[in-house]
């Protein structure tokens, strides 16, 4: 007879094979983080980073006031500045010494 359960046994065996064949772990792929790492590696490693950062920049003043307004629109839904950009700078900047 064949139930409910034993369907959804199935089913998850075969889910579960499947996502161990592709690398997907939990919430994580494996193998898309390490070949986006490597792109990532190579891209820095090419010296065509000044170059891209050029060519991102805003091309006239309206586009610059759309970055702008963007970058203020992903950052009313932040939660703040990651510990990790901050890390290494001086804790007295911006505060007066003496």
């Amino acid at each position: 007879m064949v139930t409910k359960r034993s369907i959804l046994s199935v089913f998850r065996r075969k889910t579960q094979k499947a996502i161990s064949e592709r690398g997907v772990h939990g919430e994580g792929n494996y193998a898309a983080t390490r070949a986006y790492n490597k792109a990532t590696r190579h891209f820095v490693t090419s010296g065509r980073v000044d170059e891209a950062a050029r060519s991102a920049a805003p091309r006239d003043d309206q586009e610059a006031r759309s970055m702008a307004q963007a970058e203020q629109a992903g950052a009313e839904r932040s939660k703040g500045e990651d510990p990790a950009v901050t890390r290494g700078r001086s804790r007295t900047r911006g505060k007066r010494s003496g």
